[in-house]
């Protein structure tokens, strides 16, 4: 029986074997040319490999390890990373369109500079450890929030840091912690609804979040005019 067999998505073996590690099976597919679009990649350890310039298209990641692995300049449109851990990976000038990110882990080291990210969908809040202005484009990606909330993110996410939560504004939405609503929503809340929401936390929620993510709303564009008016900013 063989230890090894690597597989398309539909099932089909593309290539089966006894040597010892799965890596090994997935660089001889890789030397000898075999189509490599659509692959069933899920709970492998891929540390470290070198996927650099390959079509995987259409490929799944699910569950794999894939901390520090090189994608730079690879096709990787339609891929699924399903709790992947995509630490330290290059993503450098790949193109990831309609890509989709569910609960995979990013840490500060991951990088996307000059990838593609269109119509790509993110859960989990680690996407926003990534340096996402370095991207060629985020065009119609979206972010979907634990509460089934879908977000925005035709440009790239502002993150405010030093706070006690993170501060993250998207197009239209701020996040702050766990706590999701629209920016012009959240703007337009005074003093006796954030009382009235956060009760004994709105004193130090208004001092620590709500001035400061205003102001910094302002400074980066993502306030409409009339409430920068009506609050005085």
């Amino acid at each position: 029986m063989p230890k090894h067999q690597l597989k398309k998505r539909t099932g089909e073996v593309l290539l089966c074997s006894k040597i010892d590690l799965f890596v090994e099976l997935l660089a001889i597919a890789i030397k000898d040319n075999h189509d490599l679009k659509e692959l069933d990649l899920s709970y492998q350890n891929l540390s470290g490999f070198d996927f650099n310039g390959l079509d995987l298209s259409g490929s799944t990641f699910e569950g794999s390890n894939l901390t520090g692995a090189n994608f730079s300049e690879c096709e990787l449109k339609h891929c699924f990373f399903l709790n992947a851990d995509l630490s330290g990976v290059s993503f450098d000038s790949s193109n990831l369109h309609g890509a989709r990110f569910k609960q995979s882990l990013f840490s500060s080291s991951t990088t996307v500079k000059d990838a593609r990210l269109t119509n790509c969908l993110f859960t989990g809040t680690s996407v926003f450890n990534v340096n996402l202005r370095e991207t060629l484009s985020l065009s119609k990606s979206r972010y979907l929030h634990h509460s089934g909330d879908y977000c925005t993110i035709n440009l790239p996410p502002i993150v405010v840091k030093g706070l006690r939560l993170p501060v993250v504004f998207m197009d239209k939405h701020l996040l702050i912690g766990q706590e999701l609503k629209t920016v012009e929503s959240w703007a337009s809340m005074n003093i006796s609804e954030i009382e009235k929401h956060f009760g004994v936390m709105a004193k130090s929620y208004f001092s620590e979040f709500y001035l400061p993510g205003l102001f910094a709303a302002r400074a980066i564009g993502r306030l409409d005019r009339k409430i920068v008016k009506r609050k005085g900013l």
